[in-house]
């Protein structure tokens, strides 16, 4: 890549940063947008599908039902003795985002994947494990968004870039802040 298409890469990198950081977002409509012009493409799961190839990228999950108190209270039981990420404990956390990460070392789906395990399937990785009947009256789906351009030398870097700037922004109800 020559010095002038890094340099147009940079700049169109830095103003949807400044869009991003200047914007208010909430919902998954609205990272949409954002995510699809700047490199990314959208697929949308609610199950685990084993065996699709998928390049680095973010992915969202979300509560069709809102996420409450006993959301709230089965997850710390969840946290003491299993690899679970920690509850979110901010007062501005949503009710409808669970969790928002990233992928930068396999395909995206592959790590969707691990979410939608059980707590008895997978131990040895930090993952949701959602897996289990006890989530099924929130109707959780994910979106995730391959990074088309993830070949590149700074892919990971974008990518870990717009996940914070997102998790930042929606406050999922469960994952801390990087």
């Amino acid at each position: 890549m020559n010095k002038e298409k890094i340099l147009t890469s940079l700049n169109q990198l830095e103003e949807s940063l400044n869009e991003l950081f200047n914007k208010t977002i909430t919902k998954v409509e609205e990272v949409d947008t954002l995510l699809l012009a700047n490199g990314f493409c959208k697929c949308t799961t609610s199950k685990e599908i084993p065996n699709k190839r998928t390049k680095h990228g973010i992915y969202i999950f979300e509560a069709k039902v809102s996420l409450d108190v006993k959301f709230d209270e089965l997850w710390k039981e969840r946290q003491l003795n299993n690899k679970v990420p920690n509850l979110n404990d901010q007062d501005s956390k949503s009710n409808k985002i669970l969790y928002v990460g990233k992928s930068t070392s396999s395909g995206v789906l592959s790590r969707v994947n691990e979410h939608y395990k059980t707590i008895n399937e997978l131990e040895s990785t930090y993952a949701l494990k959602i897996g289990g009947d006890e989530f099924k009256k929130y109707k959780i789906s994910c979106n995730y968004y391959q990074y088309e351009c993830d070949k590149s030398s700074y892919a990971n870097a974008i990518i870990a870039i717009f996940e914070q700037l997102l998790h930042d922004k929606l406050q999922p109800r469960v994952g801390s802040s990087r």
